[in-house]
């Protein structure tokens, strides 16, 4: 399967969403997450990515597999700090199957430099993958930082070397 990682226009705000209500629920089994009187978790950031900030980046994606929508990806990166995947979600009929690891490396491509990504201290399954993905990523050259909350990557993604 051919993965694509494209940018959201505005038009899309209302896909993000509703693949983020999915994103959330699933997040559930790490964090309590309640619904609101809509039936809703709702991200309170999500206008922001659709939203020109000075002092910030924000950059919302969709992930589509075969042409099939399949997640969405978050990043962003505030004044002249890394880069962070902030939220990144792919549906679960394309997991396991290498999906979101090609997903995840085009994103890093996209955006050479210093990156950074957190994990729940809960999410042990976000953690295998986010090491495998960033080792694949970095050759293995990537640094970690653990605490009682949060399980934190810190690395670099190269250039891309012209041909020659």
């Amino acid at each position: 399967m051919k993965v694509e990682v494209q940018a959201a226009a505005f038009e899309d705000k209302a896909v993000v969403r509703r693949l983020m209500e999915l994103y959330l629920y699933d997040f559930t089994e790490f964090l309590p997450h309640e619904l609101n009187e809509h039936g809703e978790f709702g991200y309170r950031y999500l206008d922001h990515y659709w939203a020109p900030d000075d002092r910030e980046t924000r950059l919302p994606f969709l992930i589509r597999a075969d042409g099939k929508l399949a997640g969405f990806a978050l990043v962003r990166k505030v004044g002249d700090g890394p880069w962070k995947m902030a939220e990144f979600f792919v549906l679960r009929m394309y997991r396991r199957a290498g999906f979101g690891s090609e997903a995840a490396g085009a994103v890093f491509e996209k955006f050479p430099g210093a990156w950074e990504v957190h994990e729940v201290a809960a999410n042990t399954p976000a953690q295998a993958f986010w090491r495998r993905v960033i080792g694949t990523a970095t050759g293995g050259h990537f640094e970690e930082e653990v605490t009682a909350d949060a399980v934190v990557q810190r690395f670099r993604i190269s250039e891309p070397v012209a041909p020659a």
